[in-house]
């Protein structure tokens, strides 16, 4: 079983667009730490939905196929840079889908042309309901009416030489966001693009005052709320 499992992970899109050394032996131990799949361990409610219902999620969204098909026909006519498979790009989708944040700051998302378009599929999907709280979970009831925001930063629009510096810019506005009691969300693409760019995400998750940090190798993502457990892990997507 756990052989089968490793295989089907070797074999997945995110392994084929690899390109470096480096990232292969970061995915194989990537895969040997991955913990609490289907949210086993996990005592707290808001964690357990997150692992479950959106990192785990694995039914379509109205609007994938669209934006699919839209980056086939632009692909065609331009030299789109597609950098973000489509497993992680609908995971980023989900995420803000989930965090549904008053508003957003990206650091290099123009860049990638598929993140930017499920970024701006979940945006005006939020727009539509943020009214709409009929079925919202206990987990997500910590969210509302609550100040929140997301950051988003992709590694892979930065030089080497740019990505500590480019990172420290995230820092400060996800220290400011600390300090004036907001609730973030910090999405990090590619964070074991090179050494550097997981410097930056090592940062991150050792910094105390963030409570919550995921990993999905492909993508990492913190959150940084009062009512969250101290609580890390990475995750198999």
């Amino acid at each position: 079983m756990e052989i089968y499992y490793f295989w089907r992970r070797f074999s997945s899109i995110q392994f084929k667009t690899m390109k470096t050394i480096y990232q292969y032996g970061q995915y194989w131990k990537h895969l040997n730490q991955s913990r609490h799949r289907k949210g086993h361990g996990v005592h707290s409610p808001f964690v357990f939905d997150l692992i479950t219902n959106v990192v785990e999620e694995n039914n379509p969204y109205y609007c994938y196929d669209n934006i699919e098909s839209s980056l086939q026909e632009k692909k065609r006519h331009s030299d789109a840079n597609n950098t973000l498979s489509p497993e992680y790009a609908r995971l980023l989708f989900r995420l803000l889908y989930f965090w549904k944040p008053d508003c957003s700051k990206s650091f290099g998302l123009s860049d990638d042309v598929r993140a930017k378009k499920y970024v701006e599929a979940a945006l005006k999907a939020i727009e539509g309901c943020k009214c709409e709280d009929d079925e919202v979970s206990d987990a997500q009831c910590h969210l509302q009416s609550k100040q929140h925001r997301v950051l988003l930063w992709n590694a892979a629009s930065f030089h080497s030489d740019e990505l500590e510096s480019s990172f420290e810019c995230v820092n400060k506005q996800l220290k400011k966001n600390h300090e004036d009691g907001v609730q973030t969300m910090l999405i990090v693409l590619h964070p074991y693009l090179n050494p550097t760019a997981a410097k930056c995400w090592t940062h991150c998750v050792s910094n105390q005052e963030i409570a919550l940090c995921l990993d999905c190798f492909g993508l990492a993502f913190a959150v940084d709320a009062p009512f969250l457990p101290f609580f890390r892990s990475k995750l198999s997507v």
